[in-house]
């Protein structure tokens, strides 16, 4: 049977040493076409110390470029993650997520973005790419002007194509991205680098909790039982 790109990650992640460790992500880089390939490679990568940082720079920079030609947003953020962490190098990392910012602000050119021409709507990105990026900006680098403009392009995009739904969403972000400060205090805490989500996780979205479906007890109607019973009574 023929070994996938996610096969010889995990062969990576299980290697006891280094040979048959880089055998592996060498196999899986060959093989990887798609952003999604890559980021597995990178997230195999990442997690071993025993990986060259050029090495690790160079499967982030094969990240990014597939990021850009698939317009992946997670591309983007987790070669950030890895320029801010493992080779620390913070301006690669804002470089990382502005070249993700120039790439949402292109128009697609792909029968996606025809698509969406024909039916009036934004054919570059949609608001949750930009609120992902903006929460990568803000997660990565603690640079909270930076995801504020990415939540004004969301905004600016929603509000010119009427998307209600759109802006629920951008306001939600906006919400989230609120941190209270103290009495004072002008500075934040820099917030660290978080670890690569996996390829398959995505966000999910929690439903909002309703009130009580049930009437008071004042106002519902007596049972039909009840009824008939006063009924006898009387």
């Amino acid at each position: 049977m023929k070994r996938t790109v996610a096969d010889w990650a995990r062969l990576a992640d299980e290697a006891a040493d280094e040979r048959t460790l880089t055998q592996a992500l060498d196999r899986a880089g060959e093989l990887a076409q798609t952003c999604h390939d890559l980021r597995v490679v990178l997230r195999s990568a990442s997690a071993r110390e025993e990986v060259p940082p050029a090495k690790l720079a160079a499967i982030a920079d094969r990240t990014l470029e597939a990021a850009t030609r698939d317009r992946e947003v997670w591309g983007f953020r987790d070669a950030a993650v890895v320029r801010a962490g493992r080779l620390a190098d913070r301006a690669g990392a804002r470089a990382a997520l502005e070249l993700g910012e120039a790439t949402l602000r292109a128009p697609r050119t792909d029968a996606l973005g025809l698509a969406a021409l024909s039916l009036g709507l934004p054919n570059a990105a949609r608001a949750y790419e930009w609120i992902l990026l903006g929460e990568g900006h803000r997660q990565i680098l603690g640079d909270e002007p930076a995801q504020r403009r990415c939540l004004a392009q969301a905004r600016a995009d929603a509000t010119e194509y009427g998307l209600g739904g759109e802006l629920c969403d951008v306001a939600s972000a906006y919400v989230g991205s609120a941190t209270p400060r103290s009495a004072g205090s002008s500075s934040r805490r820099p917030r660290s680098a978080p670890n690569l989500p996996s390829p398959g996780r995505w966000r999910t979205r929690g439903a909002r909790r309703l009130g009580p479906t049930r009437r008071p007890a004042c106002s519902r109607r007596p049972s039909v039982a009840r009824r008939r019973s006063r009924m006898r009574c009387a």
